[in-house]
């Protein structure tokens, strides 16, 4: 169970930091309340009301996606989806380049080591 709850909150704190880099990172930890849990937010750059909104929506999407039954969840699992998308575009893009950048250099470095072995290609 304990270990269930911090892999949900470090995927919830993820999901929330819509930055690339250090100064937005973000950390989420819940309070068990007897009235209820209560979310406390951190974030290096202040927890703005983006991403404060962010949360209490995602939470609820969360909470209504739970209560479906099993059959009807799948369209609003994709909805969530696609709102957490939307959200970290801007980080999402940084990651592209990343990823885009390091897969050309893997390709050279192929390409690279298959010559040194005399071996013909074409297109790596």
């Amino acid at each position: 169970m304990l270990a269930t709850r911090r892999r949900f909150l470090r995927n919830l704190a993820f999901i929330c930091d819509f930055k690339k880099g250090g100064d937005s990172t973000t950390a989420i930890a819940v309070e068990d309340r007897p009235d209820g849990y209560k979310f406390w937010l951190a974030s290096n750059e202040g927890a703005g009301d983006r991403v404060v909104g962010f949360l209490a929506i995602s939470l609820e999407q969360l909470k209504h996606i739970h209560s479906l039954p099993q059959a009807q969840r799948a369209n609003a699992e994709a909805v969530f989806a696609q709102d957490c998308v939307d959200f970290a575009l801007q980080r999402l893009r940084k990651e592209i380049k990343l990823l885009r950048n390091t897969a050309r250099r893997c390709g050279e470095f192929a390409r690279d080591d298959l010559a040194i072995q005399g071996v013909h290609y074409e297109n790596i």
